[in-house]
């Protein structure tokens, strides 16, 4: 039981390094991205744009049609898209927190996150190697095959009553993962069936990790250098169409 709760803690603890190191790098830089884009759009809106309207106003002309767009009624979807970006960024920052914090204490993401996207299948297969986690320390502590798998469920936030369909019947419902150990405790190999998927659910949390952040970069990225790139060439416009203008 000792030596099982040791390598439970030796998960907790690389996976909370991993965690942090997968995500820390990308989603620092891409907030100050973001950050410093919003500062300087709101300062252009404020102090520069009506100082180039009066000016090419002045000239009977209007502002290049790229500013108009971002500036004007149309630059809504550009604000909308920053916005929406740093909302999944923060977002994503507070998910890495929450699950570190989990890992730390050994418990479950609630059920809700399991269903959302780009984080949904990290939350699973988290909640699903502490499930297997917490079976095979009760196993290890003499509970029972059956209501050891039904404990760790109801720790783990993985379907009661699936699982008990699974455990009772060998079928049911709940993935193939919760047949294979209801078979399994009925031949009495559970603590073998557990030791195998447990070890196969840190490579599967491990590369849903992975997963989450490459997919989750490269959105953000490129939300990022798109809006940098609208934004400044729409800032720049009228100055480069000025000497046109006179």
């Amino acid at each position: 039981m000792f030596q099982e709760f040791r390598r439970q803690e030796s998960f907790s603890a690389s996976s909370v390094a991993v965690a942090w190191s997968e995500f820390a790098g990308f989603l620092t830089y891409l907030g100050a991205v973001l950050g410093i884009l919003i500062v300087v759009v709101a300062m252009y809106a404020v102090f520069m744009l009506p100082q180039f309207r009066s000016l090419y106003g002045g000239f009977g002309r209007e502002l290049p049609g790229l500013t108009q767009f971002a500036f004007g009624g149309g630059g809504s979807v550009f604000k909308v898209l920053l916005f929406g970006s740093l909302l999944l960024l923060i977002f994503l920052a507070w998910f890495v927190h929450a699950l570190r914090r989990r890992l730390r204490r050994y418990t479950s993401m609630p059920v809700r996150f399991q269903k959302v996207p780009l984080v949904g299948s990290v939350a699973l297969a988290y909640n699903q190697y502490l499930w297997l986690s917490c079976a095979r320390l009760l196993t290890a502590a003499g509970v029972p095959a059956t209501q050891a798998l039904r404990l760790a469920a109801q720790r783990s936030n993985v379907g009661e009553v699936e699982l008990e369909s699974a455990v009772e019947h060998g079928s049911g419902p709940q993935s193939a993962l919760a047949s294979d150990l209801g078979v399994s405790a009925q031949l009495g190999k559970l603590d073998e069936e557990l030791q195998f998927q447990q070890d196969a659910a840190v490579d599967v949390f491990l590369t849903a990790l992975s997963r989450c952040r490459r997919r989750a970069r490269v959105v953000l990225t490129i939300c990022a250098y798109l809006l940098v790139a609208i934004f400044v060439s729409a800032m720049y416009l009228p100055i480069f169409s000025l000497g046109s203008n006179i």
